[in-house]
């Protein structure tokens, strides 16, 4: 019992991490095609994406460029995602980058 107490912690603690990995790839994938559809209809896209994403997300760039091959309105939004125990101490920030397109 001593011994699997420790062991449920840490999966509990990686659990957790994975979820909060998993919903900001969400949150970052769907704040780069707000923006990109808001700057397709002439809006600011940036002001848009910015506005989609979550607080506890340490925004690194908002861009209207993204990698070539792109078709219309385009913007590419990077945040960097806590890593450590949630709301109590962050070590460190993993980067996550996103890029969405929209036709113009």
């Amino acid at each position: 019992m001593t011994a699997t107490v420790p062991l449920l912690v840490a999966c509990t603690i990686l659990l957790i991490q994975g979820l909060i990995a998993v919903s900001a790839v969400n949150a970052v994938t769907r704040a780069a095609r707000d923006g990109a559809r808001v700057a397709a209809a002439g809006g600011n896209g940036e002001a848009a994406a910015r506005a989609q994403l979550p607080g506890w997300l340490r925004i690194t760039s908002i861009s209207p460029t993204a990698p070539a091959g792109c078709a219309g309105a385009c913007i590419t939004v990077s945040v960097g995602v806590p890593v450590g125990l949630p709301g109590v101490v962050t070590l460190t920030h993993l980067p996550i980058s996103r890029s969405a397109d929209f036709p113009v």
